[in-house]
């Protein structure tokens, strides 16, 4: 009896910390930047990259690019991918450790860490190349992940 109340606690536990991490990225941060009217588009010279992400705030010391998805399901590869390029196009101002966040309606959220740029530009290669392909109108294949054709803003003109 007592182990399985001890593993309910640790498990309400661990759901209650991740609402807060989100929580606190979102009400206890500082805001650097906010996509609303007017915003900027981030630009990266290096890879040919730009991003409009929701929010980048700063949070103990670290940036955390966030990418809000308002259905209230599953929080797919693609969403966290469009964070991760949010945060390549806007790493010449990151110095250390930064993380890239996507987050739901219902507080579903991936996030993933980025120690360096070679890490970050890892990540996002494959997804940077097909979206340029689909925005030239060259064919491409099946989708990378479950999620991608959703994800992508040329999905209608896509010839895959």
């Amino acid at each position: 009896m007592y182990l399985f109340l001890s593993s309910l606690v640790i498990f309400f536990f661990i759901k209650v910390r991740k609402k807060f991490l989100i929580y606190s990225l979102l009400h206890r941060s500082k805001v650097i930047y906010k996509d609303e009217k007017g915003a900027r588009t981030f630009y990266s010279k290096k890879y040919h990259v730009s991003a409009r992400p929701d929010k980048i705030v700063l949070y103990k010391g670290h940036v955390y690019v966030l990418e809000f998805k308002s259905r209230a399901g599953a929080v797919y590869h693609a969403d966290i991918v469009q964070a991760l390029v949010g945060l390549l196009a806007y790493y010449d101002n990151v110095n250390g450790i930064a993380y890239a966040v996507s987050y739901n309606s219902k507080y579903k959220f991936k996030i993933k860490k980025i120690k360096n740029e070679t890490y970050l530009l890892k990540l996002t290669e494959k997804a940077i190349n097909r979206a340029k392909k689909v925005k030239m109108s060259r064919k491409v294949s099946r989708p990378f992940f479950k999620g991608d054709c959703s994800a992508c803003i040329y999905s209608e003109n896509c010839k895959r």
